[in-house]
């Protein structure tokens, strides 16, 4: 961390930084929109090339969201001419002078996708009203952008691509036994496991367990895995980054029918061969299209909070696209059954619970 913030230091005014070039696809989709608050505020024509920096608690290459937010920005790095730089390992007690550190040596837009810095990012906006900060994962509340005019935040609809993950393991399950593993149980994880939860009790009409493993922690979910896998468990949704990887090697060493479903990125290139959906968050799209909003209006989007399901293109349920093989174990009637019923939720004849209060008030059964 003290290396990271020497390295701004020692560029004065302006970011050192070098325009990254990476990997997807330069015609994103525009993200759609949710709710707002407040009014656009913090906007400018940016500055020539603009300096974007993205800031995080964590290490970018443990199969984590934060790695298909880097790629959104390394894409837009790439064709917008823009300079980006990622900052790792910032401590929480040290974030707010981490912004302002960073904000001090010529940083443009300064991004967080990070809960847990909400105080500290409040803290530094007020100081540097004028400065455009974006949460690109925020907490649900829209707190942070009807509060602070120079913060844009967008938040997901987890719970919609998880129910659709509840939904397909449960129509194509066997035994009618499913589980979901994920790394902690609050924050965003309420989202994903009451969205499980209700996909799988609207097709089986029964609540699948959960098991808690940490983000990072391979051997434990390969052993929880394993657990389910014996006990007749057939599908696994695993919802725990780096964690996940476990699971991808159970139902691997188990083979037949134990089957897995990844996260983050679709993880599909960590097991090809057993990992047939995943739940994602289009947050690489997000950050692309915001920059690209930038660049083409001078427009910062301060005051504004985007929240984004399936039907924004916010998140979904995307199926393994590197191997078509595995897809033919989906047969035709079930795949049409979960169309009809992704259908709904897009339309909004589905109402999927994002809390567990919601989750307990939840009746609706499939009666297809």
């Amino acid at each position: 961390m003290k290396k990271l913030v020497a390295l701004f230091l020692a560029a004065a005014l302006t970011l050192s930084l070098v325009a990254c070039g990476g990997g997807g696809s330069s015609s994103a989709a525009p993200a759609g929109s949710g709710s707002t608050a407040g009014s656009s505020a913090a906007a400018s024509t940016p500055k020539e090339p603009l300096n974007v920096a993205l800031l995080y608690g964590g290490t970018l290459g443990a199969q984590a969201f934060i790695d298909v937010v880097d790629k959104g920005f390394k894409q837009a790095a790439a064709d917008f001419g823009i300079n980006y730089s990622v900052l790792e390992n910032v401590e929480l007690s040290a974030a707010a002078d981490t912004f302002r550190t960073v904000i001090a040596n010529g940083a443009d837009v300064l991004v967080v996708a990070d809960v847990k810095w909400n105080e500290a990012l409040a803290e530094v906006a007020d100081e540097n009203p004028d400065f455009p900060f974006v949460h690109l994962d925020a907490d649900g509340t829209g707190g942070l952008s009807s509060a602070h005019p120079n913060i844009y935040e967008v938040s997901y609809k987890e719970h919609e691509s998880a129910f659709l993950n509840g939904v397909f393991c449960a129509l194509m399950s066997k035994t009618g036994k499913v589980a979901q593993i994920q790394g902690s149980d609050s924050g965003t994880m309420i989202r994903f496991n009451s969205g499980f939860r209700a996909g799988v009790q609207y097709v089986l009409d029964t609540d699948p367990p959960t098991t808690v493993v940490g983000f990072s922690d391979v051997n434990k979910g390969y052993e929880t895995a394993m657990l389910y896998y014996d006990q007749g468990y057939d599908w696994l949704a695993a919802c725990a980054a780096g964690s996940n990887l476990g699971v991808f090697q159970a139902s691997q060493e188990k083979g037949g029918d134990n089957w897995c479903c990844g996260a983050a990125d679709g993880q599909f290139h960590l097991m090809p061969e057993r990992i047939v959906c995943s739940q994602v968050k289009t947050i690489d799209k997000v950050g692309y299209n915001y920059i690209k909003h930038i660049v083409e209006t001078g427009d910062f989007k301060g005051g504004q909070w985007d929240v984004l399901g399936i039907a924004e293109g916010g998140v979904d349920l995307i199926f393994n696209d590197q191997n078509e093989e595995l897809l033919k174990i989906i047969p035709e009637e079930t795949m049409a059954k979960y169309e009809a019923i992704r259908d709904e939720v897009v339309s909004g004849a589905i109402q999927v619970p994002a809390t567990y209060e919601e989750l307990d008030a939840f009746t609706a059964r499939y009666e297809g």
